[in-house]
C-alpha cells in the first residue's frame, strides 16, 4: 500500500509518502516541510491547535527514517521545517530544485529600513538552505539538484516517479541572483533578494508518483504555464490525486492543465487564516464537477469544500488491489 499524507502545517506544503508492506515501512519520502516552527514563525503553529510541525508529526507516527527528502523550492513555507527534520531523523538522499554554489561566503550585509518583507523572508530562506546543506555535509550526504526531467524512475519495485526539473533558464537566473545577494554590493542585495523571491515558484522541481495503476501529481507551486511543453510533448500528467499548485492561487491551474491531469481528488495545502484568500474561487472552475476537493486546513467553501472538523492531515491510501481510500486525521 502507498500512503500519501498531506500534513496541516498551515499555509505551506509538507507531504509524506510511505510504501507499506503489511505493517512494515518499506520506503518513506518527505516532500517539503512547511514553515519553521521556531522564532517568529512559531505563531503559525501556536495559534492553531490543528497545525503541527513536520518533525513532530513524523515522530508521532513512527517514521524513523526517510529514504528521500525532496525540496521543491526554497520559499520559507516549503523549506522552513527541513533542517529540523534533518537534525532529528536519519535520512538517505536529498533532492532539491537548487543547491548553493560551494564558494559563496556567508550573507552578512544588513538590509536597510526600506527592505520589502519578501526580501527579508528570502534572506531567511537562503540561511535555511545553507543550514540544510551544512547538515547534509556533516552527515556525509550531498544535495542533488534536479537539473533535468527524469521519467519512470524506480523508487522501489512497485513505486516509480516522474521528476520535473527546473527550466534551465530559471536555474541560470537563480545562480545570477544568488551571486548578487552574496556579493553584498550596496543597493543590490535587497533587490536581488526580492527578485529571487518573485522567481521561486516558477523555479520549482515537482514529481508524479505512480503505484500499481494509481498516481499522484505533487505540483509544488508551479504556474500552469510550466506544464504546457510537457503536455504538448506527449508526456502524461494523469493523476488520481493532484496537489494543487501554489496553495490554490489563481496561477495554479488552467483548463488545459486540469484536463491533462484529470484528477479525482484535488488537495489544497492551505489554512483558513492565510492572508492570500486561498483557495481562490477560480481554482475550482477548471475541474470536472465530479472532482472531490480537500484542504489541509479547515477551509469551509461550500459546495466546493465541504465543512470538516479541524484536522492535522489529509491521508490517501493507494491499495495493492487498485482501490483508493482517503480520510482526515482529526485534531
Amino acid at each position: 500500500m502507498l500512503r500519501i499524507t498531506f500534513i496541516n502545517v498551515g499555509y505551506g506544503d509538507s507531504i509524506v509518502v510511505e510504501e507499506l508492506e503489511g505493517s512494515k515501512k518499506a520506503f518513506a519520502m518527505l516532500v517539503d516541510a512547511g514553515p519553521p516552527f521556531e522564532g517568529e514563525h512559531s505563531s503559525d503553529y501556536g495559534a492553531k491547535s490543528d497545525h503541527i510541525p513536520t518533525i513532530a508529526y513524523l515522530k508521532e507516527h513512527g517514521i524513523e527514517k526517510l529514504d528521500i527528502i525532496f525540496l521543491t523550492h526554497f520559499h520559507i513555507d516549503h523549506i522552513g521545517g527541513i533542517p529540523s527534520v534533518m537534525r532529528g531523523i536519519p535520512f538517505g538522499e536529498v533532492w532539491a530544485n537548487y543547491r548553493l554554489p560551494s564558494t559563496l561566503p556567508t550573507v552578512a550585509k544588513a538590509l536597510g529600513p526600506k527592505c520589502r518583507p519578501e526580501s527579508a523572508v528570502m534572506r531567511r530562506s537562503l540561511e535555511l538552505l545553507d543550514e540544510m546543506e551544512s547538515i547534509a555535509r556533516s552527515k556525509g550526504k550531498d544535495i542533488k539538484a534536479i537539473s533535468q526531467h527524469r521519467f519512470g524512475e524506480n523508487l522501489t519495485s512497485a513505486l516509480s516517479t516522474d521528476i520535473y526539473a527546473v527550466n534551465p533558464s530559471m536555474a541560470t537566473n537563480m545562480d545570477r541572483l544568488v551571486n548578487r545577494v552574496y556579493a553584498n554590493i550596496a543597493d543590490e542585495t535587497e533587490s536581488a533578494l526580492f527578485a529571487l523571491d518573485q522567481t521561486q515558484n516558477a523555479s520549482c522541481a515537482a514529481l508524479r508518483l505512480l503505484y500499481k495503476g494509481r498516481s499522484a501529481l505533487l505540483a509544488a507551486d508551479l504556474p500552469h504555464g510550466y506544464w504546457s511543453p510537457l503536455i504538448d510533448g506527449g508526456h502524461s500528467l494523469k493523476a488520481d490525486i493532484l496537489k494543487f499548485p501554489h496553495h490554490g492561487q489563481a496561477d495554479g491551474a488552467s483548463s488545459k492543465f486540469a484536463a491533462a491531469v484529470a484528477p479525482s481528488h484535488v488537495v489544497f495545502c492551505v489554512s483558513a487564516d492565510n492572508p492570500f484568500g486561498c483557495p481562490r474561487p477560480s481554482a475550482f472552475s477548471p475541474f470536472s464537477k465530479d472532482v472531490r476537493f480537500h484542504a489541509t486546513g479547515n477551509i469551509n467553501m461550500p459546495p466546493m469544500l465541504a465543512p470538516t472538523l479541524p484536522h492535522r492531515a489529509v491521508i490517501f491510501e493507494l491499495h495493492d488491489d487498485g482501490n483508493l481510500d482517503w480520510n482526515i486525521e482529526a485534531s
